[in-house]
């Protein structure tokens, strides 16, 4: 189907044989009642996909073998309860199999992936106290973006997607450092107006590079942090209505950004002479 040009009916038929193959492994060990662990399975089915999705050619396919590995390797963490680390080696094998497809809806899915792990790790290690770790990895990570910005071509147009990740994950483990850990009043407050204060940050590159998701990501994050700020430590720090008030006016402030650069991005740009 792929030498004749029907790619779609192609990317469906290796779809369907994953499908089958993975249902195989279901039924035969059903069927003869095999006990192991479970997980297993799953593992054996990722493998079948992305040897598939390499050998045919098949996007679809790697990107059920990522959704594959990341459910072997969330059921392993729920049976251990601790951080599954082989899980990177299923990321790492798809994740290569994307860079060299050059698929970027395939590395935004690994991205995904590896930023949820990252986030959960901050639950599991060390009796659940590494979400300070998590915000640096995040930090990190929108560090290097941000260098990357500097320099032209690919690295260059990737930088914005990376910082975005790179938010989530930062902001993942700060909130949970923050308002999970049980923070005293005036410590919380501190942490919350630097978080505030990288978010606006964040509103302002995406403003100036004309960067909607970074943009948008950033307005999304401040507006979580004042109201989980407002829930938390209302009562001991400011009234509900001087509260809302500025919270009111920071968040109509963010708007009239976000309005402004989707206005300059609507505008049709003149003709070249």
């Amino acid at each position: 189907m792929f030498t004749r040009g029907f790619d779609g009916f192609g990317h469906a038929a290796v779809l369907a044989g994953v499908g089958m193959f993975g249902a195989s492994i279901m039924l035969i060990a059903q069927m003869y009642h095999i006990d192991g662990n479970p997980p297993d399975a799953v593992l054996t089915w990722a493998i079948g996909a992305l040897l598939a999705g390499v050998l045919l050619q098949s996007n679809p396919s790697l990107a059920l073998a990522m959704i594959l590995v990341g459910l072997w390797g969330g059921w392993e963490t729920l049976l251990r309860d601790a951080v599954y680390w082989p899980f990177l080696l299923g990321w790492g094998a798809v994740s290569a199999a994307f860079l060299w497809r050059r698929w970027w809806p395939g590395l935004h899915l690994s991205a995904t992936f590896f930023s949820a792990w990252v986030i959960t790790s901050g639950y599991l290690l060390f009796e659940h106290h590494v979400h300070w770790a998590v915000a640096l990895v995040g930090l990190a990570i929108a560090a290097v973006a941000l260098a990357m910005e500097q320099f032209p071509g690919v690295a260059n147009r990737i930088a914005p997607t990376i910082l975005c990740y790179g938010m989530v994950i930062a902001y993942g483990g700060l909130f949970a450092f923050k308002f999970l850990e049980q923070r005293d009043p005036g410590t919380l407050t501190l942490l919350s107006l630097i978080t505030m204060g990288l978010l606006l940050g964040a509103v302002y590159w995406g403003w100036a590079k004309q960067h909607r998701p970074v943009l948008w990501l950033g307005y999304a994050g401040f507006s979580a942090e004042l109201l989980a700020l407002y829930f938390v430590t209302i009562g001991t720090l400011l009234g509900t209505s001087l509260f809302f008030l500025i919270a009111g006016l920071i968040v109509i402030g963010l708007a009239w950004l976000a309005y402004r650069l989707h206005a300059q991005q609507a505008q049709p740009r003149e003709s070249l002479p």
